[in-house]
């Protein structure tokens, strides 16, 4: 179940060809002083090592976990891109040049004032994910989490099916399993548990298993 160069292909190939002015990135916001820095210093870091593949994109939105109470869960801010650039943890910051991973390199993506969201994008599952990359199109019109996927156009229709029909679904869905991470398409879940939905076909997931 774990993706394969043809998924990864398939993923990002409309992605690519956009502008990047047209892509959104939501990354996670798991403490507040992350977000203060953002919003008074106008950066954001991401660890080259774990970075998305697609690095340029116009604008920038926050995912705010649990530690964020009232508002956790849920997207609210989101920024305009200014810049990027590749610099040492510690040169971000210098209070914690201590840190384990203090020589390891980092994005810091400058970013234009915070915007507010005439409404959150809500997690209704209060799910952990660290980055969607997304179109700005989809992005403007996305009530939930779920609505902000964009993997195929088989995909799309499927979860808006599942809407229609009032059907609990998650999309992108994590799951461990001996010591390994699986993205499921979907995760529907049911009184007696849960069903995995895949499109890809034949080439299911890109594994073997």
């Amino acid at each position: 179940m774990s993706e394969g160069p043809r998924e990864a292909h398939r993923r990002w190939k409309e992605y690519r060809h956009l502008d990047p002015s047209e892509r959104v990135l939501i990354a996670i916001m798991n403490n507040p002083r992350d977000l203060a820095i953002a919003r008074k210093e106008g950066w954001y870091r991401i660890p080259v090592r774990s970075a998305p593949a697609i690095m340029e994109f116009g604008w920038l939105a926050f995912y705010q976990t649990k530690i964020f109470g009232e508002e956790g869960w849920a997207v609210h801010d989101w920024a305009e891109v200014k810049g990027c650039t590749i610099v040492k943890r510690r040169e971000l910051l210098p209070m914690e040049d201590a840190h384990p991973r203090a020589d390891d390199d980092y994005y810091k993506v400058s970013i234009g004032e915070l915007r507010r969201l005439p409404r959150p994008i809500v997690s209704r599952r209060g799910r952990r994910t660290v980055f969607i990359p997304t179109p700005l199109s989809k992005f403007q019109r996305a009530e939930e989490i779920n609505d902000l996927f964009h993997e195929s156009p088989l995909e799309d229709r499927l979860w808006e099916a599942f809407k229609q029909e009032h059907i609990e679904a998650e999309r992108q869905w994590p799951l461990w399993f001996k010591k390994a991470t699986y993205s499921l398409d979907f995760a529907l879940f049911c009184v007696r548990g849960r069903i995995d939905v895949e499109c890809d076909g034949d080439t299911f997931q890109g594994g073997e298993d």
